[in-house]
């Protein structure tokens, strides 16, 4: 996940689909973001998010094609 050394610090972490998400939220003050490059995610992945106790807000897009809806709901479970 991109930046994730510098956010795995954080008790909060936001994931965002794209760099374009990334940025425009870092940009708002949001520091504690990460992006995930797709909404396709493997078990390294999911072992990062759930390395320590944390929250982890899911800010997919809300694709046509549901496509964001059922990644945020797959990595829900």
């Amino acid at each position: 996940m991109y930046s994730w050394e510098q956010v795995r610090q954080y008790p909060e972490v936001i994931l965002v689909e794209g760099l374009f998400d990334y940025a425009v939220l870092w940009q708002a003050g949001f520091h504690d973001v990460t992006c995930s490059m797709g909404n396709h995610h493997n078990a390294h992945q999911y072992r990062q998010l759930c390395d320590l106790p944390r929250t982890v807000y899911l800010a997919f897009d809300a694709d046509t094609n549901g496509s964001g809806q059922q990644a945020a709901q797959s990595l829900a479970r």
